[in-house]
């Protein structure tokens, strides 16, 4: 069961599953699985929520969120669920107005929402899209394409990936996995066997690698060594 309250018009709370949350210009202060709280915005006004959300499959394990630009909004995040009722957790924040949910299962439905935030506050929720992954019969075929990236990015950052065939793109990348050694690996399944493909490694998805683009070839493993 779901409650609500707005105190004296200074502070709403929501405690229990479900989407909810005030109108007008709040700040999300905190919030959790099961509940959020907001404090009423002064002087400037946090954005409201986005509209226009759609949610489309691009491959058996990525989803691409879209949604309309919001007056006033700095930066966009993207919350997912397995299920409609179910707990929404943030799986990442872009200042674009599109983001690329990777890592997913095949054939599996995912729900998403999203919010918009500026200096001011955090907007409230956006209506619940959802999209269904591909089979993953489809794209690679089970191939497996695997990079990695050796490069020691210093404490707290992480290595990101770009590149010219899905589920890879230019305008956002994919996050690999650190390993010991100082190598981050990203593998799929979706880059068909033998097609050929160029990509590039980012630090924080921010700072590209020096030097002209790296290339790859489906259902094989890639070594290497960038400069930043």
């Amino acid at each position: 069961m779901r409650r609500s309250a707005i105190i004296d018009n200074k502070v709403a709370v929501k405690i229990g599953p479900g989407s909810w949350s005030p109108s007008g210009s709040w700040n999300l202060a905190l919030s959790g699985s099961n509940y959020a709280i907001w404090t009423k915005s002064s002087g400037g006004s946090a954005p409201s929520a986005p509209t226009g959300v759609s949610a489309n499959a691009t491959s058996s394990s990525s989803i691409t969120i879209s949604w309309n630009a919001v007056s006033g909004a700095t930066s966009y995040t993207v919350y997912r669920s397995t299920s409609r009722s179910g707990s929404f957790s943030s799986v990442g924040t872009t200042s674009s107005t599109s983001f690329t949910n990777t890592g997913l299962s095949a054939n599996t439905t995912y729900y998403y929402k999203v919010t918009a935030s500026n200096s001011y506050g955090t907007s409230g929720y956006s209506s619940t899209v959802s999209a269904k992954t591909q089979s993953g019969g489809s794209g690679g075929g089970g191939t497996t394409t695997t990079i990695r990236v050796q490069y020691d990015v210093g404490y707290g950052n992480n290595m990101y990936i770009r590149g010219s065939v899905s589920p890879l793109s230019w305008t956002q990348g994919v996050a690999a996995t650190w390993t010991t050694g100082n190598v981050w690996v990203y593998t799929t399944t979706d880059i068909p066997a033998g097609q050929t493909f160029e990509f590039k490694p980012l630090i924080n998805d921010a700072i590209w690698s020096t030097g002209s683009n790296f290339t790859g070839v489906g259902g094989q493993t890639i070594t290497i060594t960038p400069n930043f």
